[in-house]
């Protein structure tokens, strides 16, 4: 009975203590004991830098001028090897674009040499984030390489679209990211095999579900509405273009979610594809040299309802679950696979690369924001735009948690949350319960 007795005082003395702890480390008061965590990888998908128009002009001469030297290509392609299977075609797509359009620019090469060097000071130096007086956590360590010692190029590894201007974008970002140059003089693989994975309108389609579904969603009544408020802007500019600007080939290009190939009689009836007078205005504008009859505001309006129209298609669960999936997939095994390497003491294995780069297209980031059910961002990704996945471990415990962010905006992310709410920090095993448990390789990591 003592015994009995004494062991119910000490629960109760337990549970008070507990209460009083609990109650005075809350985010209302301080202090807090906030998560600490440290940056083990880090994932990196960036746009492209600036590029010449993908629809073909009439002043070709002009923008050959704005590209790169062939000396500076040349010059950055002797540090890079690209990886192809060895019956990989040259790519077909329609926005790849033929010399001199769809290449990136000098312009563009500069903003991704920018980039390079914009992610080398954040990985490594070392420094600790500001932290917020509204989150639960704050990451003390934000380094992945030191400056003392050479970066090991197994611990990087680099993919692109195989397209001109996505694989010069990251040859550029290499330069700004080794500005001394590759380490040990040797060469940094790309690979170019992931192409059709890494954009969600392939040509042709992965799957004639993703054809039946695009044109379902299109065909929604407030879209087709959406579109014929516009239509006579459509038609104003897509003949200010053809009549100033066009070349004579340019009318049967199509690239974009729910773009159908163009018919001949479409020419001249119907006005240009969404994308094209949105890419075409965007180009010519930024240099100043948009025809005076189509305004700036009529400029904003198409690009803002291609980014709507390509949000309200994208955000159906279904259709950005089979666009994106095997990038996705993609994405989480890389952190699995690098957790998994940290706790069974083989992190030093060149299958586990701290840092992962896609070189891709706005197309690609916001697939992926659908995808993985991320705040929208306020703005659509302008050329060298980049989005990050994080890996980070909480130093006093094996929990592990991704961050997403958009050009340093934290990404809150719904996953698993079916009242709306948005999460900064998303459990690590959270992500592959929710979206990959047919994932074998990913089950056999957890």
């Amino acid at each position: 009975m003592i015994k009995f007795t004494f062991c119910l005082i000490l629960f109760h003395l337990f549970k008070k203590c507990e209460y009083v702890y609990s109650a005075s480390f809350t985010k209302d008061s301080v202090p807090f004991a906030k998560k600490r965590l440290e940056l083990v990888q880090l994932q990196i998908v960036h746009r492209h830098g600036d590029r010449t128009p993908i629809t073909p002009t009439r002043n070709e001469t002009y923008w050959k001028q704005t590209l790169p030297s062939s000396e500076v290509l040349h010059k950055m392609s002797k540090f890079v090897n690209l990886i192809r299977d060895s019956n990989m075609q040259e790519n077909s797509h329609s926005a790849s674009g033929s010399i001199p359009f769809g290449q990136l620019t000098r312009l563009g090469l500069l903003q991704m040499v920018d980039l390079g060097t914009k992610i080398r000071s954040q990985i490594f130096q070392s420094r600790t984030e500001d932290s917020d007086e509204r989150t639960d956590y704050t990451v003390v360590k934000t380094t992945l390489f030191s400056r003392e010692n050479s970066v090991d190029l197994k611990r990087i590894k680099v993919i692109s679209t195989n397209f001109h201007r996505t694989i010069q974008s990251v040859q550029g970002f290499l330069v700004g990211f080794f500005p001394d140059g590759i380490p040990g003089g040797n060469k940094i693989d790309i690979d170019v095999r992931y192409t059709n994975i890494m954009v969600p309108d392939p040509q042709p389609r992965r799957s004639e579900l993703q054809v039946e579904l695009e044109k379902m969603l299109c065909s929604r009544p407030y879209i087709l509405q959406k579109e014929e408020e516009l239509h006579d802007l459509a038609m104003k500019v897509s003949n200010i273009l053809r009549r100033d600007i066009l070349s004579n080939d340019s009318g049967s290009l199509s690239f974009g979610i729910c773009e159908e190939e163009p018919s001949e009689t479409d020419v001249q009836v119907k006005p240009l594809s969404w994308p094209q007078m949105a890419e075409l205005t965007t180009c010519l504008r930024t240099r100043h040299i948009l025809p005076s009859e189509i305004t700036p505001e009529e400029q904003e309006i198409i690009v803002n309802h291609l980014a709507w129209r390509w949000f309200q298609t994208l955000r159906y669960p279904h259709l950005a679950s089979i666009v994106m999936d095997e990038m996705v997939n993609l994405i989480v095994e890389n952190a699995f696979q690098k957790r998994y390497n940290i706790l069974h003491g083989i992190d030093g294995d060149d299958s586990s690369p701290c840092l992962h780069i896609f070189s891709a297209h706005d197309s690609t980031i916001i697939a992926l924001i659908c995808a993985l059910h991320l705040k929208q961002p306020v703005n659509w990704p302008e050329y060298g735009s980049y989005l990050k996945v994080e890996l980070l471990k909480d130093i006093d415990n094996l929990f592990y948690y991704i961050r997403f962010s958009f050009n340093g905006e934290i990404l809150p992310c719904s996953l698993g949350n079916t009242n709306g709410e948005t999460s900064e920090l998303l459990p690590l095993d959270s992500l592959a319960e929710l979206l990959f448990h047919s994932n074998k390789k990913i089950e056999s990591l957890t």
